[in-house]
């Protein structure tokens, strides 16, 4: 393969002093819905699997009885959606949602709680999550102003997971239960109006006949959230993937932004820089799908091993896809390609590989280098350097961008680290106030604890 002429670029004309450019998220609130939809159930089916049912049927009564007079519409659709996200958390040993779904367990719900609080824009919304398996005379008396919430999306997972279950000759008695005991614990108002809106709607025939899917889709593209809401559920989105793998959150940080660094210098325009600091948050989504044993090993990959880690690209092309843009998509699903036709999954060669393509591959080789891994330590700067010239002169990487980003390695790694803040989340606050809190034993001091001033 003839490499392309360099363009040497002298250090000087980078100003130093010159102001960051802030790169824009272009994915919609609705967009990041179904994508942190698509992770999770990347990641274990069975928990959004039952939220999902819960949400769809939530938002059938919302919308038969017009309770957006009482009832925030996107506050009862993200807490409908996301209430089993403790689930995903590996430090709650719950195996199933019938564990999840039970009075014996509490705990997980304060997670969720404080992972809503600190990590959505809900915020003190995520209190409906509390009074699970409070009743509402009990709950009254906490004076809180959210077991609305409560009582409509727990008296809907109940429903959900009682229809699950019984797909047999006591389908009718098992139901029946389950409402009759959602009566006793929420109070009558959501089980009556969860039968009358479905008399009327038969929405629990799009969960049978699995259609609730695309109704679903439509519900979270009619989300909307300001830009800095949005941004929230961005960040969300990203550390929904720690649930699988910690290292691979801070790999798709450095990725982001160490190609928007290295396209300013190759003085792409704002939009370009967009679209590819979009598509390199999302470049790496597909990794839920693989088994945190290889994703954390600390040693070589065996062949088989190294077949499932690749597949993290068409896996997250499939969560993707079809979501976001086209070209947003391709830029994502593209950073293994090489320009010799040897890069995966495709084997595309150079002619297929824009410049956005270009430098997404070499970002992301960039920060593989430079963070630390379960398997190896930081490389230092002579070492990265030399292995990305390394992979440009045996025409697998443009040697053009790969000779800017070495001769301006220090200004890009140095705006790589002042922009990576933008990023950062509330996790760590998330994990303290749980410890501060999972010893509380009834609703009523805990909910004065989490509420005092």
């Amino acid at each position: 393969m003839e490499l392309e002429t360099l363009e040497p670029v002298e250090d000087e004309v980078l100003d130093l002093d010159a102001e960051l450019y802030i790169p824009q998220n272009l994915l919609s609130a609705g967009q990041i819905l179904i994508l942190e939809r698509r992770v999770l159930r990347n990641i274990d089916p069975l928990f959004i699997d039952i939220a999902e049912k819960t949400a769809f049927c939530a938002m059938k009564i919302f919308e038969y009885a017009k309770l957006d007079s009482t009832l925030d519409r996107n506050t009862l659709f993200m807490l409908s959606l996301f209430f089993s996200i403790a689930a995903y958390n590996k430090d709650f040993k719950i195996f199933g949602t019938e564990e999840l779904i039970s009075d014996k367990l509490s705990k997980p719900f304060l997670y969720s709680y404080l992972y809503l609080k600190h990590m959505s824009p809900l915020n003190d919304a995520s209190q409906a999550y509390l009074f699970f398996d409070i009743d509402y005379k009990t709950a009254g008396k906490t004076g809180t102003k959210y077991y609305d919430y409560s009582a409509l999306i727990f008296t809907c997972a109940r429903i959900c997971l009682s229809l699950s279950k019984s797909q047999n000759k006591n389908h009718n008695a098992k139901l029946g239960s389950t409402i009759e005991y959602c009566r006793q614990l929420y109070g009558s108002k959501y089980p009556d109006l969860f039968l009358e809106a479905n008399l009327v709607l038969n929405f629990t025939h799009n969960i049978t006949d699995g259609s609730y899917i695309t109704k679903l889709d439509d519900m979270c593209m009619e989300t909307e959230y300001s830009y800095d809401d949005t941004f929230m559920l961005l960040k969300m989105l990203l550390y929904t993937i720690d649930f699988r793998s910690t290292s691979t959150v801070t790999h798709i940080i450095s990725t982001a932004f160490l190609a928007t660094d290295i396209a300013e210098n190759e003085n792409l325009d704002e939009v370009e820089i967009d679209e590819l600091f979009t598509a390199a948050l999302i470049h790496d989504l597909g990794k839920t799908g693989i088994h945190q044993a290889i994703l954390e090993m600390p040693g070589k990959l065996n062949d088989v091993q190294m077949e499932e880690m690749r597949s993290h690209v068409l896996q997250g092309d499939n969560i993707y896809r079809g979501i976001v843009s086209d070209k947003i998509a391709d830029i994502a699903s593209h950073h293994h390609e090489y320009l010799d036709g040897l890069g995966y999954p495709r084997g595309l060669t150079g002619e297929y590989l824009g410049k956005q393509e270009r430098i997404l591959t070499i970002a992301d080789v960039f920060s593989a280098l430079t963070d630390a891994r379960s398997y190896k330590p930081s490389f230092p700067k002579e070492k990265t350097c030399e292995i990305l010239l390394d992979m440009a002169k045996k025409g697998k990487t443009d040697i053009n961008i790969t000779d800017r980003v070495i001769k301006n390695y220090d200004y890009i790694k140095a705006n790589t680290d002042i922009h990576r803040g933008l990023l950062q989340s509330n996790l760590g606050q998330v994990i303290l106030n749980y410890i501060q809190l999972q010893d509380y034993s009834d609703i009523q001091s805990l909910f004065a604890e989490i509420n005092k001033e």
